[in-house]
């Protein structure tokens, strides 16, 4: 398993169970990737880009959790924690006040690949961190309609513009049924939350050889579950 995602299985279902209260984590509800940060999670690259968001875990000596919270990529205002990219890599910058308070140094050289690790000696854990997960579909699929998938990965297509004329979304219809009628679609699992996804993830019947960059994450018939599929010609194995 990438220790990537083992990371952010553990510290997910560690603030899920509401550890995190009190400590500046915001309500779970809120925390939601964006489709960029389902794609690098949904395909299990190597992420070429930040995510939108991390956490951050100041580790005592003791190796005991003094204190936790969010940073945004772009920062927002108030944050205890900024992250820059420089190159290929985040560097990470806080003020002389909160290294003072919680007791850890940060050195000039110090730069973590955008899959989050750690710092100062491991006293500083930063990595990528959602809860609620959304969906992102085929790049390809005609403007203004959406896909889901039944529970046999047939696909099921509707119009998500109600402004479109009945011709547009007729034509629309058209080439989406023409485009996916010559596709095939493999069911890798169902979700509601990112921890369940990992978990599909590390199985070997959503690994190995389908990291492909061919992953999507579409709604299961157009409820509340997802379902992480693999969508790629019908005459390709």
């Amino acid at each position: 398993m990438n220790l990537r995602y083992l990371s952010l299985v553990v510290v997910a279902g560690v603030l899920l169970t509401g550890c995190g209260a009190g400590t500046g984590v915001p309500d779970r509800e809120i925390l939601i990737p964006t489709q960029s940060d389902m794609r690098g999670i949904a395909r299990d690259v190597e992420p070429s880009s930040p995510y939108s968001r991390y956490i951050y875990r100041i580790m005592g000596t003791d190796r005991s959790r003094t204190n936790e919270g969010i940073i945004s990529v772009p920062p927002s205002s108030g944050q205890d924690l900024v992250l820059m990219v420089e190159g290929s890599k985040l560097k990470i910058l806080a003020d002389k006040t909160f290294m003072n308070t919680h007791d850890i140094k940060l050195g000039d050289s110090e730069l973590l690949p955008f899959a989050g690790g750690s710092l100062a000696g491991g006293r500083l854990e930063v990595v990528p961190w959602f809860s609620k997960p959304v969906e992102f579909q085929p790049e390809w699929l005609p403007e203004g309609l959406t896909v889901s998938v039944d529970g046999k990965c047939n696909f099921l297509i509707r119009s998500r513009d109600p402004h479109m004329s009945e011709t547009r979304k007729l034509v629309a219809f058209i080439d989406a049924k023409t485009r996916l009628d010559r596709m095939r679609c493999e069911l890798l699992g169902t979700f509601q939350n990112i921890p369940q996804l990992h978990r599909i993830i590390k199985n070997p019947q959503g690994n190995g050889k389908h990291i492909d960059g061919q992953r999507y994450v579409l709604r299961l018939n157009w409820s509340d579950t997802f379902a992480l599929v693999r969508i790629v010609p019908e005459d390709e194995r």
